[in-house]
Formats: C-alpha cells, structure tokens, sequence
C-alpha cells in the first residue's frame, strides 16, 4: 500500500512541476485560480437557453431547486414529461474519465429520448463553462448518454471539441487542472465545484 501511495503521490508531483512550467498554463494561470477559487454559478436562465438546443423538444419550463432541476417539457410528438435531474458526484480522474451523472427521477423517464437529449445539452453546456474560455468550441457537439440503472451518464471526452483540446499539450494540462469535484444545487442555480490538489498561488510565486 505505501509504494501505491508513493507512486500517486510521485504522478501527481510530476503533473503538478509540467503544469507551473509550461507557458500556456502560465499564460492562464490566472482565469484558472479564479475557477477553483470560486467556482462556476449556472443559473436558471443559461439552463434553459442551453437546452433550447435539445432535439425533439417543443417546449419547456424549468426550475432549479435544492433538491434537483425540475423540468416540464412537450417533445414534438405533443407527449408532456414531468422529470427532475439531480447531479451526482462527477467522474474526473486524473488523465482518465471525465463524466457527468444524473439520477432520473421518475426512473421510468431514464429511457426518455426527449430526457436523453437533455441531458446531453445540459452536460455539454457544463463541459463549456468549465473548458470554453480556453478552447475552441464546436457548436452543436454534444456528449453520448448512456444508462446506468436509475441514471443517465455522460462522458465528456465523446465531443470532438473537448477530446480535440484535451488532446493538444496546453489543451491537456487545463483539463487536468479543472477537475470538476462536484455540482451542487442552489435555488435558481447550479455551482460548479472544482479540486484543487496543488494549485495555490504561492506555487507561482518565484
């Protein structure tokens, strides 16, 4: 068990020596302290213009609450769907996973297309916010949804957009940087919560 520590704790020291010394990072250094310090605050309205891009959505009313997103929505077929979205804890490991979950309440919504297609807008939407203001979006892209049991997860990585930037060196230590812990939920808003590992702006200071 020791030398496991000893090796996570030597990978995360070399991931945290490339990122103080590589120039695009230096560059963004600062929008990237802001992040973690603060965080990330999606309201209401920013929700709903995000999944304004959900296919076979006609309509729709949303409300965000402490206990999930609260969704009304007519699909183009005229069927209504009452459903609540709840975010669970994301997947953002160390150069590897990063997804987003939803538990589906009603559970019997989980097979949705319409609920689907929603959650893939809303997930892609927080992809944005936590890597737009460093790359190169694509618009349109949107993550694949799978099942899992009474959720819906989404892996971010599935968008060109993201896998091309996670891709590029900068591109990669950002990604890695912004390791999304949790989303919390406030009335009227989601918060967007990020890990901070190593960086502290006494590290930057020469």
């Amino acid at each position: 068990m020791e030398w496991l520590r000893s090796r996570i704790a030597r990978g995360f020291q070399k991931v945290e020596e490339a990122l103080t010394n590589h120039a695009f990072f230096q560059k963004m250094r600062d929008r990237i302290e802001d992040l973690l310090s603060l965080g990330v605050s999606l309201d209401e309205r920013m929700i709903s213009q995000a999944l304004l891009e959900s296919k076979n959505l006609r309509s729709f009313g949303l409300r965000i609450r402490k206990e999930g997103v609260d969704i009304s929505a007519e699909n183009s077929l005229g069927d209504w769907i009452e459903v609540r979205l709840v975010p669970m804890p994301p997947r953002f490991a160390p150069r590897g996973a990063k997804e987003l979950a939803f538990s589906v309440i009603p559970p019997e919504r989980v097979n949705d297309e319409t609920v689907r297609n929603m959650v893939a807008c809303l997930a892609a939407f927080v992809a944005r916010a936590i890597w737009g203001p460093f790359a190169k979006i694509q618009s349109g892209d949107v993550p694949l949804v799978e099942r899992e049991g009474s959720q819906l997860r989404v892996d971010l990585q599935t968008m060109a957009w993201v896998k091309k930037f996670a891709g590029a060196p900068g591109g990669a230590l950002i990604v890695e940087a912004l390791r999304l812990e949790a989303i919390q939920l406030r009335d009227g808003a989601l918060r967007l919560v990020f890990a901070r590992p190593w960086l502290t702006h006494h590290q930057y200071e020469q």
